[in-house]
């Protein structure tokens, strides 16, 4: 299917897990709660033609809506202008990839 991109998200039935939904408008992620950890998936596709202008500041918008939870956050971002391991940007990265960083370090 041209243009489609989905996730999922599976958790034992024993963990207790119930579906938790954000107000964000961002289309690829997913979220749980299972007590008081809110587990969320996320996917962040550099394809403007498929997820629209506007992808970048609905995924920095939906992140700040957690943020001030217990929250754990896993996905696929697409920034390889980011070294995650220093919390650093490469000098190649994208201006998208800067602010998704501060968004991160700010929120977390």
């Amino acid at each position: 299917m041209a243009g489609y991109i989905g996730i999922y998200s599976f958790v034992k039935d024993n963990l207790n897990a119930v579906e938790h939904h954000t107000e964000s408008n961002y289309g690829e992620h997913v979220w749980c709660k299972i007590d008081d950890l809110v587990i969320g998936l996320c996917y962040r596709s550099d394809n403007v033609s498929v997820v629209g202008q506007n992808n970048e500041s609905q995924l920095k918008q939906v992140l700040k809506e957690v943020c001030d939870r217990n929250v754990l956050v896993f996905g696929d971002f697409n920034y390889p202008g980011i070294d995650w391991p220093s919390s650093t940007t490469l000098p190649s990265a994208c201006s998208g990839a800067v602010d998704f960083l501060d968004t991160v370090e700010n929120c977390f």
